[in-house]
């Protein structure tokens, strides 16, 4: 294979990252996106669930406050590019540019060190892993997703994720890139859905350092 072909997007667990049994998680891209963002996070401090947004740095001019509020509430705020341009369509220099410049730019108004990417589409070749390596970045991918962008219904999400969310799944959804109240609707299901399975939902930080004891969430070392 070519190094610039594109590949298969590989599937990620957790147990890939560095995380023991007992945990799942719950991943959005392509925010931040009034108001579905927001409404996420009504859900995830509600119900104490840690969750980690993967976000476009061209889309947190205006947004800062919401960023810090996905840190408060012991989300991980991750790299997803600068805009949802297939990294498979840049050359080296570009994607090193816009992962490097959203990386600095959640750093500066969150706080927060991202050390994950997840490529526009899953769209991945060896040059897109090694662009992200040289970034000193992990590439980060999903086992379960629910095609939630192409509006199937609540039902319809909530069914595919629930088919999939097993010991160690990495769920995507989307709270940007269009309307997504279906998805808004089908995360307080499958958030209940974690914990009634026994897991714990965490974030996508390194590894998990403690869980609380009501098993409400775990909180992990940045």
């Amino acid at each position: 294979m070519d190094s610039d072909q594109p590949m298969s997007t590989p599937v990620t667990r957790l147990p890939d990252l560095g995380f023991p049994a007992g945990y799942a998680a719950l991943t959005f891209d392509d925010g931040p996106e009034p108001p579905w963002t927001g409404r996420v996070l009504d859900l995830l401090e509600e119900t104490g669930t840690p969750a980690t947004f993967f976000v476009l740095g061209s889309r947190i001019a205006g947004q800062e406050r919401t960023l810090r509020r996905m840190v408060a509430a012991g989300c991980a705020v991750e790299v997803h590019s600068w805009e949802h341009v297939r990294m498979t369509d840049q050359d080296r220099r570009q994607r090193l540019r816009d992962i490097l410049r959203t990386r600095s730019l959640i750093h500066d108004v969150t706080g927060y060190q991202p050390h994950a990417v997840r490529t526009p589409d899953g769209y991945v070749s060896l040059d897109v892993l090694d662009t992200i390596a040289e970034a000193g970045m992990t590439p980060v991918f999903w086992s379960v997703h629910a095609a939630d962008w192409t509006w199937p219904g609540v039902a319809a999400i909530e069914n595919a994720i629930l088919g999939g969310l097993d010991d160690g799944a990495i769920v995507l959804l989307h709270d940007g890139g269009g309307d997504r109240s279906q998805t808004v609707a089908a995360t307080r299901t499958i958030i209940a859905a974690v914990r009634d399975r026994g897991l714990v939902p965490v974030s996508l930080t390194p590894r998990p350092s403690t869980v609380d004891d009501t098993g409400a969430g775990a909180t992990v070392s940045p």
